[in-house]
């Protein structure tokens, strides 16, 4: 019996030595419809992930901003607040300025509509020599001053409360428009 080897050059059924597979009608890769479907829903995918990612970036723009905004305001206040609180005369030259007299100083608050700034500005009053500026807020889009009304005298109790009772204030009536009331101890 004799046996004989093909040669590679004459057997289209293998590859470098590898015997191949049958291909089956289907098995060929995917079809141009396939591709198409797949890339569309690759498409809404990308879009909705790089959507979020986009608002997540704006989300802590904003938040970063109002943040400063807070801080801006907070230490606005306290300065407002310790120089209030130090004050010997007040002068409320327009709506936008108010200066206070603090000791040999004095202090002006201001507003300037045209930049959107609130500066604080220290002046010596004996040599008029401005001793700093600074600017404490800044972007405002509205800047208001509700005027100071002095409320009418509380009055007294004919006696004193008792002592497991909370301290009351009554509050007199006036045909002004209502204000925020604040209730103060009675001793």
């Amino acid at each position: 019996m004799t046996t004989t080897t093909p040669s590679p050059a004459r057997n289209r059924s293998s590859r470098q030595g590898r015997p191949t597979l049958p291909r089956s009608p289907g098995a060929g890769g995917f079809t141009l419809v396939e591709l198409m479907i797949g890339a569309s829903l690759a498409s809404f995918i990308l879009a909705g992930v790089l959507s979020t990612f986009l608002f997540m970036g704006r989300s802590g723009a904003n938040v970063n901003n109002y943040n400063d905004m807070e801080a801006q305001a907070r230490e606005a206040l306290e300065y407002f607040a310790e120089d209030t609180r130090q004050a010997s005369g007040v002068v409320w030259s327009d709506a936008n300025t108010v200066a206070l007299t603090v000791g040999s100083l004095r202090v002006t608050y201001q507003y300037i509509p045209t930049n959107r700034r609130f500066t604080r500005q220290e002046v010596v009053i004996a040599t008029g020599v401005v001793n700093s500026t600074r600017v404490l807020v800044t972007g405002i889009t509205s800047f208001c001053r509700y005027p100071w009304r002095p409320r009418a005298p509380t009055p007294r109790l004919s006696r004193p409360p008792t002592p497991c009772s909370p301290p009351v204030s009554f509050c007199a009536t006036s045909a002004s428009p209502p204000e925020p009331s604040v209730l103060l101890p009675i001793p």
